[in-house]
């Protein structure tokens, strides 16, 4: 994971979205369930410096799914393209709201503290 995100994984806050063409406002972010989604579909993090014109899109798309599932590709790709310039660093929030899911797996008591694992 690239150091810069790494360090901003701690700090980093949902991305509220409010679409002009419906008024609908939007949260953007991560939990296990969406990044196994996107898992699931072959998308990774590295690939959105390859292929930036197409996994950005996906990216984006995949923030959608823990607070609003049923917004499709193609309305993702229309609120997307309606932001025009992206702020700065609205890219690396977006990567550390990815990875921020990750942390459970190597911080903390868990999400299910009923359950004791002996090595």
């Amino acid at each position: 994971m690239d150091d810069t995100i790494r360090k901003d994984v701690d700090e980093v806050r949902p991305i509220k979205i409010k679409d002009a063409t419906d008024g609908r406002e939007y949260i953007l972010e991560f939990d296990k369930k969406s990044v196994r989604f996107a898992d699931a579909r072959g998308f990774s993090l590295e690939d959105v410096d390859r292929y930036p014109m197409s996994k950005m899109y996906e990216l984006f798309w995949y923030a959608f799914r823990k607070n609003h599932p049923s917004v499709s590709l193609e309305k993702a790709e229309r609120i997307f393209d309606g932001i025009g310039k992206l702020p700065e660093g609205f890219m690396q929030r977006l990567a550390a709201l990815y990875t921020k899911p990750f942390e459970g797996f190597t911080e903390g008591d868990g999400e299910n503290p009923t359950t004791t694992v002996v090595m």
